[in-house]
């Protein structure tokens, strides 16, 4: 037999016990993320990789910033246009290559030994090829593990969308609270500019105190401050919401300059919120994933610490006389210092780390859907009350000291006063009602998609509280 076909030969009968390799699928689990925040969220996510539909994207980001901006149009351009989220999409590809090579074999290894003769004879020539047996049984335990691993880091996309759509509704409605707050200490500068204008020409003719002139001024600079502070806020909410929309510059794009009301029905209960978000959750699904995934490597750790490195493979050597011999070969490494019981306690303390994390995040879940539900209970109860109760009651007085000052029963300084209140109270009723919509927003969050569409009685079967699994 010749070198080469000696070769062959053994090159065919290692790559025949071979599995066949993978290949990484031009979707990288996209549309799975794609699916999931379209059932979740009701919004669309494109990755920008060169394609036609990217063109489309961007065409439509164009046509929404040309109209008035509404929230869900605003969430809609920041997930299409964040380049924070397109830089995590690309977590996707890096987890997918990760699963491929799990599915990889290690490639055999081939030697070659040539010996010369110094005094005369022939030369010895010893070939052997090699492979680490050791990989070939625990392939599927590793991709078990690196399938859960791609999972994870799928969820932390699908988390990571919907963070981003979340905070993006916080900045709209900060932006229109701040745009309508704005709005409210202009009207409180005018009413502090005309009571001061009246307290001079009262001033002049005699009719006040120069101490009635001087609070009159300090109202009125108070009144400046706070609408220069407004207007520097709604400035600043403005640059927030441009930046999570993944815009270079303010392109005069415009958005409402009034919150919404409050909506005429309630949300689901909080039991059904909780279940809503232990299910649903990208984050929790995402530790789950990853108890999963550390539990596998403990089973792939556990059983073959001490032959991590062992091979097996095929020897030939020719004789002196031209002639082959060839056999199996073996090799295992001696237990001397290594033995190890290192791996696989550092395996088994990430698997019970990997749980309590999960634990751990089971509960601030829990505590982060009845914070965000206690607030938005406390902000409906105080805007309704504002709504309802309070400015009502502020337009009366104003009208009543509008009819006393016409009949001179009362001075410009009680109507000017009046018409104050009535201003602040509506200035509150704003700020209750923005803090009713942030709270919305992060109670959408909490529970990882819409609230609105979760009865409110009949709950669904709870989800597993742990997804531990037993090495």
């Amino acid at each position: 037999m010749t070198i080469g076909k000696l070769t062959g030969a053994i090159t065919v009968a290692m790559f025949a016990a071979l599995p066949g390799c993978g290949s990484s699928p031009h979707d990288l689990g996209f549309g799975q993320v794609q699916a999931t925040v379209e059932q979740q969220i009701g919004k669309r996510v494109q990755w920008n990789r060169g394609s036609t539909d990217d063109a489309a994207a961007a065409s439509a980001v164009r046509s929404l910033l040309s109209r008035e901006l509404t929230v869900d149009a605003a969430v809609q351009i920041a997930l299409l246009n964040n380049p924070a989220l397109q830089a995590t999409f690309e977590d996707l590809g890096i987890a997918q290559a990760d699963l491929v090579q799990a599915g990889l074999l290690k490639n055999p290894v081939f030697f070659l030994s040539s010996r010369f003769p110094i005094s005369g004879g022939a030369t010895d020539l010893e070939l052997a090829v090699a492979q680490d047996f050791v990989d070939v049984l625990l392939l599927p335990l590793r991709k078990k593990v690196a399938a859960a691993t791609f999972e994870a880091s799928r969820q932390r996309v699908i988390s990571a969308v919907i963070d981003l759509a979340g905070e993006t509704r916080c900045a709209f409605y900060s932006l229109q609270g701040a745009q309508q707050m704005l709005e409210m200490r202009q009207s409180i500068r005018a009413a502090a500019a005309a009571a001061l204008d009246a307290a001079r020409k009262l001033r002049e003719a005699g009719n006040t105190r120069e101490l009635d002139l001087a609070n009159q001024q300090s109202l009125e600079e108070q009144a400046e401050l706070e609408a220069e502070s407004a207007d520097a806020e709604a400035r600043e909410s403005r640059q927030r919401l441009t930046l999570l929309m993944g815009i270079v510059d303010d392109e005069g794009w415009i958005v409402s300059s009034r919150l919404p009301e409050l909506p005429s029905t309630e949300i689901a209960d909080a039991a059904t919120l909780e279940r809503s978000a232990i299910a649903h959750r990208a984050d929790l699904i995402a530790a789950g994933a990853e108890v999963r995934s550390a539990a596998s490597q403990f089973k792939l750790v556990k059983p073959f610490s001490l032959f991590t490195d062992a091979t097996v493979g095929v020897d030939g050597e020719q004789d002196p006389h031209g002639g082959w011999v060839v056999g199996p070969t073996v090799q295992i490494p001696i237990p001397l210092f290594d033995t190890g019981s290192a791996k696989v306690s550092r395996a088994e303390g990430a698997w019970r780390q990997a749980i309590r994390r999960y634990a751990s995040l089971s509960l601030r879940v829990r505590g982060e859907v009845r914070s965000a539900l206690l607030r938005l209970h406390a902000a409906r109860i105080r805007a309704t009350r504002f709504r309802t109760r309070i400015l009502p009651l502020r337009g009366r007085i104003v009208v009543q000291t509008q009819l006393q000052y016409n009949a001179m029963q009362v001075g410009i300084f009680e109507l000017l006063q009046s018409r104050q209140m009535q201003i602040d109270a509506g200035r509150e009723y704003i700020q209750s009602l923005l803090e009713y919509w942030i709270a919305r927003t992060d109670l959408e969050k909490a529970t990882g998609g819409r609230i609105d569409s979760l009865p409110a009685s009949n709950p669904t079967t709870a989800g597993p509280t742990s997804p531990g699994e037993q090495p």
